[in-house]
């Protein structure tokens, strides 16, 4: 098995088919690609596309599109977005990271607490759709 992170480049979502729950977001998804965004690629296949987008000084916002595949790599998927918000934080000196997650997406529910970040609030009628999430936050704390 060979397992790539690389720098998003255009085109990369066209190898690409997102988890079905995701199909309303991916347009929104991309007003987020930058600089800190990256594919996971394991086997020549794209697993997910994530990033993080600095909001404001200190505080930035991490997010994720995944395909039906980061179900066989979710310990590469785990670890990638850990690097992700250790990398940028540092860089960034951000003090806050934060997520809106679905609210009838479990999974995702599942995996950000075990992240370690905290549930701060219902956002209703937030997404696309008008679709109720989460927002879930986790402060940062350097030497």
């Amino acid at each position: 098995m060979i397992a790539k992170t690389l720098r998003y480049q255009p085109g990369h979502l066209d190898f690409f088919t997102p988890k079905e729950i995701f199909n309303v977001e991916i347009d929104h998804q991309k007003e987020k690609l930058n600089n800190f965004t990256y594919t996971l690629v394991v086997n020549s296949e794209v697993i997910a596309v994530f990033g993080l987008k600095q909001m404001w000084t200190g505080v930035a916002e991490i997010w994720a599109l995944t395909s039906e595949l980061v179900h066989k790599y979710p310990v590469h998927f785990h670890k990638e977005c850990l690097k992700l918000i250790k990398t940028h934080g540092d860089v960034l000196e951000l003090h806050r990271v934060q997520c809106s997650v679905r609210a009838d997406y479990p999974e995702g529910l599942k995996w950000i607490e075990s992240m370690g970040f905290k549930k701060e609030g219902l956002m209703e009628k937030y997404g696309p759709n008008k679709m109720d999430y989460y927002l879930y936050a986790r402060e940062l704390i350097w030497p």
